[in-house]
């Protein structure tokens, strides 16, 4: 727990609770679990007004964590979700990197052991790339900054265009209809767009500018106020940031594009950010 985030003497306690669980064979909460929900009391709306050191400190959390969370250089893609929502995401990320590192001391170690065994016996559209390329950097360097532990990946995917005009789609640009996405997405509602596409209740794909706010519920009446200023940057050139979603998991799709992109997928490992720097 110490190593995901938690302080000391908060990861003693996490311990001895999942120790002391009651009916261990029954209770169906791992260790992790037990970890996470001290996030829980962070969902009760009176820690919105709050600095966000505060709620983390509340839960105990290190200030290594904090930091993180809080460099204003990701300042703006940490506004396109909840402060909760980041805390669980990251706890997940560097718990995932922690049996990772795990297995491969393991791994290691049993190397190391066969050799001293061995040893004793033997004595498409280029603009449109370039800014997809830099948002997904822009993600990339944001997960490496939560976990200075893990490797990170930019993967890069070629799709013949027919493909992509063949899927039932809308492009989703600062606007009202963009607003109301925004609006409906952010109450957790169903979004009613693209009505003037023909199917638009068929939609497979968005193509369009992400939200970045503190405000995590947006009345009708605040609808308006959404400006430019609230759209997601690529900040050192002020690329407006696009993404693409697709909304159903079809299997006829799914099979198109894995054969579309078969052999044409690049992968970029950057190492662990605490190699080229101190470690946290």
């Amino acid at each position: 727990m110490n190593f995901i985030g938690f302080t000391p003497e908060t990861a003693v306690q996490i311990f001895n609770n999942y120790y002391t669980r009651p009916d261990p064979d029954q209770n169906c909460y791992n260790f992790l679990d037990h970890g996470t929900g001290h996030t829980l009391t962070l969902y009760h709306h009176q820690y919105d007004d709050w600095d966000p050191a505060r709620p983390m400190t509340l839960i105990g959390l290190t200030t290594e964590f904090q930091s993180a969370l809080l460099d204003p250089d990701f300042a703006a893609i940490l506004r396109t979700e909840t402060l909760v929502h980041w805390i669980d995401n990251t706890l997940h990320a560097r718990w995932a990197t922690f049996i990772d590192l795990t297995m491969r001391l393991k791994a290691h170690a049993a190397r190391l052991l066969t050799a001293q065994r061995n040893a004793s016996v033997d004595t498409t559209d280029e603009h449109q790339c370039e800014y997809a390329e830099k948002t997904a950097e822009m993600w990339r360097a944001w997960a490496a900054r939560r976990d200075r532990y893990a490797e990170s990946w930019l993967i890069q995917v070629q799709v013949p265009q027919e493909v992509v005009d063949g899927v039932p789609q809308v492009e989703l640009e600062h606007g009202e209809e963009w607003k109301e996405y925004v609006r409906a997405c952010r109450k957790c509602m169903r979004p009613r767009i693209g009505s003037e596409v023909e199917g638009y209740e068929k939609l497979e794909l968005i193509k369009g500018h992400v939200y970045t706010n503190d405000v995590v519920v947006i009345s009708r009446a605040e609808i308006e106020e959404i400006g430019e200023e609230n759209v997601l940057r690529v900040e050192e050139e002020e690329i407006v940031a696009t993404q693409w979603c697709f909304l159903r998991e079809l299997e006829d799709r799914e099979c198109r594009l894995e054969k579309a992109m078969r052999g044409k997928v690049w992968i970029d490992v950057k190492g662990p950010e605490w190699l080229f720097g101190e470690s946290p």
